[in-house]
């Protein structure tokens, strides 16, 4: 494992950035204020997101992305089978990874696509999977309004502040 770090990324090492995207659409649309910065800071770099369904119909045409990969998580699916999914993602070469969820699952099947760098907050023990962690209060992953939790999570790239508007894109 890397040194976990909350030291600000070079640019010109990153080429190709995988998104570990929230579940809910809610929280995906309050999302995309963070990726439209994101592709401000990387406008060369490929942006793939890693959604569930039906995520990735609401993404597939969003201008920032590149791509879109589904991943297959059911209630069916063993974690075996989500474990060697999120393994067979290393054939995309990630140098960035960003972990939009909280949850531990997020950022262990993120750790697992290989990704050189790995971003997101420090909950849940998550802090040994991320080579960023963020820290953050209990009181702020309840009460900050989502566009600015989410914007947060590009601190490592040193995004400047949160923009007053965003770009309509559809």
């Amino acid at each position: 494992m890397q040194e976990n770090t909350t030291s600000v990324l070079d640019k010109e090492e990153i080429l190709h950035i995988a998104l570990w995207m929230p579940n809910w659409i809610g929280d995906v649309v309050l999302s995309l204020p963070a990726l439209q910065t994101l592709r401000t800071l990387y406008p060369s770099a490929r942006i793939t997101a890693i959604v569930r369904p039906p995520v990735d119909q609401l993404l597939s045409n969003y201008l920032p992305l590149d791509s879109v990969i589904q991943f297959p998580k059911n209630k069916g699916d063993s974690f075996i089978k989500q474990f060697n999914y999120a393994l067979g993602l290393r054939k995309y070469q990630f140098d960035l990874g960003i972990v939009f969820p909280n949850s531990l699952h997020s950022a262990l099947m993120l750790t697992l696509t290989g990704a050189r760098f790995r971003i997101g907050y420090r909950t849940d023990g998550r802090r040994i999977l991320l080579t960023h962690s963020i820290p953050v209060t209990r009181k702020e992953k309840k009460t900050s309004y989502r566009v600015n939790y989410f914007h947060k999570i590009l601190s490592p790239l040193n995004p400047g502040p949160v923009p007053d508007c965003y770009d309509p894109v559809w």
